[in-house]
């Protein structure tokens, strides 16, 4: 595969971006969408800070970021918030995907999503504890 190599920082930052509006990936990166603006015209340069920022939240080797050389893609694990290992490149597409998903979208939605997670496992654990009762029941029929 052929090495990307944008001239400078500022295209490669609007290759990072996609197809993301300024104001969404300014919202994930907790700047202005003109200050998203300045960086990819070349007139202002990401602090150290911010670019380990969008390296980390968009898996960007930062080599690649600051220099142009490389791939863009980090190729490595990855931890996530929670401290869970993964990788992009991984063999389950779809848990690349789904973290992908998660990680540029809305927080609001982040939040639903992992109350529909939690609550299918309570709902699995309400299940299983019938179940036991259910089996308990028939075994003290069984005895009777």
């Amino acid at each position: 595969m052929k090495s990307l190599n944008f001239k400078n920082k500022g295209i490669r930052i609007t290759y990072i971006r996609g197809t993301m509006s300024k104001a969404a990936f300014a919202r994930e990166l907790g700047v202005s969408p003109s200050y998203i603006g300045m960086l990819e015209e070349g007139k202002n340069e990401p602090s150290d800070t911010l670019s380990e920022l969008i390296c980390l939240k968009f898996n960007i080797n930062k080599d690649w970021l600051l220099t142009g050389e490389g791939e863009p893609e980090r190729k490595k694990d990855v931890v996530s918030e929670s401290g869970i290992h993964y990788n992009r490149c991984s063999a389950d597409p779809e848990l690349s995907e789904i973290v992908d998903i998660l990680q540029h979208d809305l927080p609001e939605a982040k939040k639903i999503i992992l109350k529909l997670l939690k609550g299918r496992k309570e709902f699995k654990e309400g299940i299983n504890a019938l179940q036991t009762v259910d089996n308990n029941l028939l075994k003290e029929e069984e005895g009777t």
